[in-house]
């Protein structure tokens, strides 16, 4: 009797186990799908810029950095040629602990849903900082942003580059914008992680591998 327990709860448990593989296996593949969708739709808006003339920075050339927060980051040679100069990039927004008018926010090659929860890796975050007087609405499509590019070459940087005095925009053709609506249980949990970065109790991303993309996100709003 006792035998056939153990070997029930063994084929139980076996059970179990493959379940928990499969859907495992299959939210990587959702993962992964989504990134490819997002890393197209940002590809298109890149086009259209291109298009109209604009001299992009690509993103290829930013995920050469290499480090951590901890080293610092090493620069490729032909990313350096950009330091302190103006530049523009195709990206997709995500906030810090501003959700509505930010005077600044991240940038990356694909979004995310909280990045306290996602840790992108440092080589695909960059830190936008607005010209004085303006400000920017989360949304959810790819966007334009232009300003002096920033390489923050120290150890120990929150963040390895940033985009100052920077202006925003749509990046698409259609020029619909819609606002990314984030949960007030994500807000606090934003606003709690970005107080501690910014006293220092934590450094904001140390992950090395590649981005994740949000999979749940709260339908968007219109923005006005």
């Amino acid at each position: 009797m006792r035998r056939r327990m153990v070997k029930e709860l063994g084929t139980a448990l076996g059970v179990v186990v493959i379940l928990a593989v499969l859907v495992f296996g299959n939210l990587q593949v959702k993962r992964g799908g989504l990134r490819e969708e997002m890393e197209a739709k940002r590809a298109v808006a890149e086009g259209v810029q291109k298009k109209s003339g604009l001299s992009l920075l690509s993103w290829s050339l930013l995920q050469k950095t290499r480090g951590s927060a901890k080293s610092g980051p090493f620069f490729d040679a032909e990313l350096k040629k950009f330091g302190s100069q103006p530049v523009n990039l195709v990206g997709f927004m995500a906030p810090i602990d501003e959700f509505k008018d930010a005077s600044y926010f991240m940038l990356l090659p694909v979004p995310i849903g909280c990045f306290f929860c996602e840790a992108p890796p440092l080589r695909d975050v960059i830190l936008v900082e607005m010209e004085k007087g303006r400000k920017a609405t989360m949304v959810e499509e790819p966007i334009i942003v232009s300003g002096t590019l920033v390489l923050n070459e120290a150890p120990g940087s929150q963040f390895f580059y940033g985009i100052k005095n920077a202006n925003w925009g749509s990046a698409t053709q259609e020029g619909t914008l819609t606002r990314k609506e984030i949960s007030i249980e994500h807000q606090t949990h934003m606003t709690r992680g970005a107080d501690e970065m910014k006293s220092g109790q934590q450094q904001l991303f140390e992950a090395e591998g590649g981005p994740q993309t949000a999979d749940g996100n709260v339908p968007a709003a219109p923005v006005d």
